[in-house]
């Protein structure tokens, strides 16, 4: 909060500073400022060399501003001579000490900048450590990302690092909730209704239970008449076979004897198998009745 409230005093102290040229006195109070800035910035562990350079620019325009102010003045002697070979053929008339003080502005902001930067970074990493039952990884990879573009002193890249991650974990933390919300409302439902459900999930059981008597007792009907067909089938082949062996001589005996074989098993499996069947379709049919005088 003291560094916002510093902040908006330096920016209170710019706008006054546009109503009239920046002194010399300004200009030295600017840097001062500067390196101030920079050793705030160092002491917290941040990088601070676009600061540096800010103020080696600073330095520059001072002597540029001092050199032109001399000019302007007509001043003689020594330094004045150097003035004049220092700014021989440019427009001197530019180098004044707003530009000190408006390089002063710049470090500031940029000050400023990587406080608040720093300040969001670590609320950040502190609202994901306290999130609890959410998958965070990518928030936390790019968390990563923006310390190393702050250290590198890129802070709109940090920034939008940032943003992305604040972004992925407000979308979980509305997921979350809104799955909350809806195992809520499940749980509210079953609660209210369970008895309702319980009946429904009962009768479901029992009409499964007779849908699967139908189906079965339906299969054994059909199975029961494809046994009986293919007798019949197979007593009409026993029929020709015989016609073929002893009345046209179409057969020969190994042949008829094989067929024969053939036939007379199967049947034999089929006479074994039906009354099995046909008692099996009995019960059920028993069974159906009696539930129904029930």
């Amino acid at each position: 909060m003291a560094k916002k409230i510093i902040f908006i005093l330096l920016l209170l102290t710019m706008l006054a500073s546009l109503g009239h040229a920046a002194s010399r006195t300004d200009a030295l109070l600017a840097i001062n400022q500067s390196q101030n800035d920079m050793k705030e910035m160092m002491g917290a562990g941040f990088s601070a060399n676009s600061v540096n350079d800010t103020i080696g620019a600073m330095r520059q325009a001072l002597e540029r501003a001092d050199f032109a102010e001399m000019l302007r003045q007509n001043a003689t002697g020594s330094l004045a001579e150097q003035a004049r070979k220092a700014l021989e053929g440019l427009n001197y008339e530019g180098f004044t000490y707003d530009s000190v003080v408006a390089y002063g502005n710049q470090t500031a902001v940029r000050k400023q900048k990587a406080f608040d930067l720093y300040d969001s970074i670590r609320a950040l990493e502190i609202r994901i450590d306290n999130t609890f039952g959410l998958n965070l990884s990518d928030a936390t990879v790019l968390i990563g990302q923006a310390k190393e573009e702050f250290q590198k002193e890129h802070y709109d890249q940090a920034q939008q690092y940032l943003t992305s991650a604040n972004t992925i974990l407000e979308t979980k933390k509305a997921e979350a909730t809104t799955l909350s919300a809806m195992v809520e409302s499940g749980r509210s439902f079953i609660e209210k209704y369970w008895q309702g459900l319980l009946g429904l999930i009962i009768l479901i059981i029992v009409l499964s239970w007779f849908g699967r008597e139908k189906y079965n007792r339906r299969n054994l009907k059909k199975k029961i008449r494809r046994m009986k067909a293919e007798k019949i089938t197979l007593n009409h082949l026993m029929k020709e076979t015989q016609r073929d062996r002893f009345e046209t001589g179409k057969l020969s005996a190994p042949i008829y004897e094989i067929r024969m074989d053939k036939y007379n098993k199967r049947i034999n499996d089929i006479d074994q198998k039906l009354p099995v069947l046909e008692v099996m379709l009995k019960g059920k049919k028993l069974k159906k009745k009696n539930y129904n005088k029930n």
